[in-house]
């Protein structure tokens, strides 16, 4: 099973996932193509966990599971089993169904499926490969309006195949509310709609941030772009706005690769 941990916010549980955790093509500099404050040796000595084979960017890609007093949330997708776009980019499989299952969660059991963008390794669980079936057939799948808008004039095949079965099914939402305790964010900058997801318990704030912060040198260096960046200045400019956020709140945030998915801890301290 590859429960990360569990977040209790008060009134809303909080399960970490890690669907699958591979190696990206490229190596760490040519994945975050800056100059980061520290260098990339020290970098690398500070986050062995983001090291892979032959110096590729290793990264998880996390999901969570969130049980409010009314319902249940899947927030991202994941990479999925074999035969999605996710899985043979990465050579790896997804284990959510696994996961789920472990929690004695079905996949009729969830409401809402929020996804924070549209890149290939957070839809990867929607449809059934082979057969395109919604895998979540009661769930209404949500993401933000500017999101679905900017993959309209020229939606990639992985996108398309997906999606039709979804709409088929009357199950997309786009820019629809969320549950009671959620909100999308728009975190602009990754994608032009990336969103988080901000999550208001009775005790706890938590922000899952999607890809705003791909890896944790990003949190001490912003200034450090992610090649997948659609818009580096606005990603920037993302990045420098949810650590206000965090420095002016108490609020726990998460990112969608970042090892364990939670902040590293001297990050933390730099924004408490």
């Amino acid at each position: 099973m590859s429960h990360v941990t569990r977040i209790e916010l008060g009134g809303i549980v909080v399960d970490v996932l890690c669907d699958a955790v591979g190696d990206h093509p490229r190596a760490l500099p040519d994945a975050f193509p800056g100059a980061p404050a520290l260098g990339w040796d020290a970098v690398r000595n500070a986050f062995p966990a983001t090291v892979g084979v032959e110096g590729r960017w290793r990264f998880g890609t996390h999901v969570l599971l969130v049980r409010t007093p009314d319902a249940r949330v899947l927030v991202d997708a994941g990479v999925g089993p074999a035969g999605t776009a996710a899985a043979d980019w990465l050579h790896v499989t997804g284990t959510l169904d696994a996961d789920l299952a472990a929690l004695e969660v079905r996949p009729e059991d969830i409401d809402v499926l929020v996804l924070t963008h549209l890149h290939q390794d957070h839809i990867g669980w929607l449809v059934e490969p082979g057969t395109r079936t919604p895998r979540f057939a009661r769930a209404r799948h949500v993401l933000s309006e500017p999101e679905w808008t900017s993959v309209q004039d020229a939606m990639p095949a992985h996108l398309r195949d997906t999606f039709e079965p979804v709409q088929a099914a009357d199950l997309l939402d786009v820019g629809g509310d969320l549950v009671d305790g959620l909100a999308l964010l728009p975190l602009p900058g990754h994608t032009p709609g990336h969103s988080g997801v901000l999550i208001e318990g009775e005790e706890r704030r938590l922000l899952f941030g999607g890809d705003a912060f791909n890896h944790p040198l990003q949190i001490d260096d912003p200034g450090v772009p992610s090649l997948a960046d659609a818009d580096r200045e606005q990603a920037v400019a993302t990045r420098h706005e949810v650590l206000a956020l965090a420095r002016g709140q108490a609020l726990t945030v998460l990112g969608a690769h970042l090892p364990g998915a939670l902040w590293p801890e001297r990050a933390d301290a730099a924004v408490g």
